[in-house]
């Protein structure tokens, strides 16, 4: 079986299941949006890295951020834009 999307032949490492409710194969990672936002602040943007999410370094800048939002400081060195322009690391 040779998938037919767009995580295929761009290189992507690609899984399958079959989902007994549905009877149908699926395939991960698939092609569209996973963002996440805090306070309107974009943190991971799958779209615009082209990049499957890392759940545990999103988890981790998640707790930094509540950390700062409790101690009355400004979070927006967080955004996907600010890490971005300053080449912090990514979160994929």
């Amino acid at each position: 079986y040779q998938p037919r999307n767009m995580a295929a032949t761009a290189g992507l490492q690609v899984h399958h299941y079959f989902d007994e409710q549905t009877q149908e194969e699926v395939v991960f990672p698939r092609h569209g949006a996973f963002e996440v936002k805090v306070n309107g602040i974009l943190i991971f943007s799958k779209l615009q890295s082209n990049l499957w999410p890392n759940l545990e370094k999103i988890a981790g800048l998640l707790t930094q951020i509540r950390q700062e939002v409790e101690a009355g400081r400004d979070i927006a060195k967080f955004s996907l834009e600010y890490r971005q322009e300053s080449n912090r690391e990514e979160l994929a």
